[in-house]
């Protein structure tokens, strides 16, 4: 019988939307290109532009001249230059940067050119022939090397060059005494305002010397800024900053300041990071919209931050700030939606009056006694509580009150005594007590209390013993047990579950035989379940029509599925498949 090769009856067009899943240099396309002549005329003789249109490279330090990735590089920029629109060089060997250099004037279509982290040479801008395209570029402006500085005459000479470049980046990772006069150059420089984004490393600069130089650019949206101070001494120094055109600022490692007095009238997005003497931080931007807090120890003073907006905030390892002024600072912005908090205190307690428009909370522990939760804010989506990596958690009380919610997960917490959920409906629930296997709980030590109406689309119990555990009845559609000890009747505890249809049993242990009876069951799921003995799972489920059986160390023949099937249909009339398997 002839043999026929299907792949040849596709259209050109969907080989190309499989093709342009490829990354022209890291997956080495070029070798598709030899297996048939209808892919060597999409790759290579007529290619389709979109292939090569962007081209990134990062984190290839380690090169010599006959590497592959070099090599394809220089064949792409040699061959199909041309179509290339988005350039990225990111932490790359200086090969690179010297074969860009030699067919600089291919890239005739170029419209974004990225280099940073990279030893390069400023000649290969003068090599650019995009002067009617390039729209973008970022670029390392201080180096060691004279050839590699950024300086006020580059600057004016790349804007005479390239009209339309309207977006000009400049990250200085590098800093020396003459760099600050080189950027206060360019500050002073008629196009000034060509420059969008400006990113200061490693630098200890004058509080008044910076300022005046986030003032004066104009066009500044982005700011970032860092001086490796991680563990600054105890401090009374302001940092004051004035702009009326930032959007962005990032400031990170900044230890010597105990004040930030920022006037950003157009800032929608700050991040402060490793600010280790931070005490108070004073901000007025009514536009502000993302407020990110990291490592900030000693920052006691949150509630002059001003913003109409504000809508998502993340405050981490921040443990001097306290539970009053938290509140405080959550009362003054009552259209926060997102909120991402470490707790350093005993309680926390977030309601209606200061949160009313949350949509999604993330409380992690940071293990410094957190006691009990209450939640009750009317519009809460999502809720997620997760322990530190190092310490664990000794919550014991959760009291959660919404009207509907999408997901609640609870992880980690081996020492909770109480559960209170008081909503309608909720899609996703999962508890994870992260309880060891020979950790016994007494009989009843957790009590989960769920409103009489309450309506879980899939429930989800890990690491525990049911038998420590007593659950009020409410209506449950699929549940989920992993890593649980069925020391206990799982009849009983399915008899709470109104209207259950599946139950899946995972990596359970405990003893050898268990005994499933529900009159709503129509799914039964056993994975992995080493303890359980294939013959000893009792099912008496009328509405039973799927049983799953996986990771079983030995596996029944053919004719013993046959016979249990049929043993089955007797007590599960409705039953269609059994599946056995490891």
């Amino acid at each position: 019988m002839e043999s026929k090769s299907y792949s040849s009856n596709l259209p050109d067009e969907l080989w190309l939307k499989i093709f342009k899943n490829f990354h022209p240099i890291y997956d080495n396309i070029f070798h598709l290109a030899l297996v048939c002549r209808q892919w060597r005329n999409i790759i290579i003789k007529a290619p389709d532009p979109c292939l090569w249109e962007t081209i990134e490279l990062a984190n290839i330090r380690n090169c010599y001249l006959d590497s592959p990735f070099l090599s394809r590089f220089t064949f792409i920029l040699t061959n199909f230059g041309k179509y290339v629109k988005v350039l990225r060089l990111r932490r790359c060997h200086s090969y690179f940067t010297d074969a860009l250099k030699g067919h600089a004037r291919r890239l005739c279509s170029l419209q974004f050119l990225e280099i940073k982290g990279t030893s390069w040479n400023k000649k290969i801008l003068k090599e650019l022939s995009c002067y009617k395209t390039l729209k973008n570029i970022e670029i390392e402006a201080a180096d060691g090397d004279l050839d590699r500085t950024f300086r006020e005459q580059d600057f004016c000479r790349l804007i005479e060059n390239f009209p339309r470049l309207d977006q000009i980046s400049l990250q200085y990772s590098t800093f020396k005494r003459e760099t600050l006069s080189y950027i206060q150059d360019l500050v002073t420089c008629r196009y000034s305002s060509r420059i969008t984004d400006l990113q200061i490393e490693r630098a200890k600069i004058d509080p008044l010397d910076l300022n005046e130089v986030v003032q004066n650019l104009q066009g500044l949206k982005s700011f970032t800024y860092g001086n490796d101070q991680i563990h600054g001494l105890p401090s009374i120094q302001c940092l004051a900053l004035e702009s009326k055109s930032i959007k962005e600022m990032n400031l990170f490692q900044i230890g010597d300041f105990a004040e930030f007095r920022f006037d950003l009238p157009h800032l929608q997005k700050l991040t402060i990071n490793l600010s280790t003497s931070l005490q108070t931080l004073t901000v007025y931007a009514p536009s502000l919209r993302v407020l990110d807090l990291v490592h900030c120890s000693e920052l006691r003073k949150l509630s002059k931050v001003s913003s109409t907006s504000l809508h998502e905030v993340k405050i981490r390892r921040c443990s001097a700030l306290s539970s009053s002024e938290l509140i405080r600072f959550l009362v003054q912005n009552p259209d926060i939606k997102k909120l991402d908090l470490e707790v350093c205190f005993a309680n926390l307690r977030l309601d209606q009056n200061s949160n009313p428009s949350l949509e999604m909370l993330s409380v992690f522990d940071s293990g410094c006694g957190l006691i009990s939760l209450d939640i009750r804010c009317p519009k809460l989506r999502v809720l997620t509580f997760m322990k530190s990596l190092i310490h664990s958690s000794l919550l014991k009380v959760v009291a959660i009150r919404s009207e509907e919610m999408d997901s609640i997960v609870i992880r980690n917490v081996p020492h909770l005594r109480k559960l209170i959920l008081n909503a309608s409906k909720v899609k996703h629930l999962e508890l994870d007590f992260d309880r060891r296997v020979r950790q016994i709980k007494p009989a009843s030590f957790t009590t989960i209390h769920f409103q009489s109406n309450l309506s879980i689309g899939m429930l989800v119990l890990k690491k525990l013993n049911i038998r420590s555990i007593v659950i009020n009845k409410c209506y449950v559609k699929q549940a989920v047990m992993d890593l649980c000890n069925l020391d206990a009747s799982l009849t009983d505890m399915l008899d709470h579950f109104y209207e259950i249809e599946s139950l899946a049993l995972q990596n359970c242990h405990g003893p050898c035989q268990i005994t499933v009876q529900n009159d709503s069951l129509k799914e039964l799921q056993v994975s992995s379940c080493t303890s359980v003995l294939m013959d000893h799972i009792n099912v008496l489920c009328p509405l039973l029509e799927r049983l799953c059986v996986h990771g079983t160390s030995i596996l029944p023949s053919k004719k013993e599925v046959e016979s249990t099937a049929k043993a089955l249909k007797k007590v599960c009339p409705q039953l269609l498949d059994v599946n056995f398997s490891h």
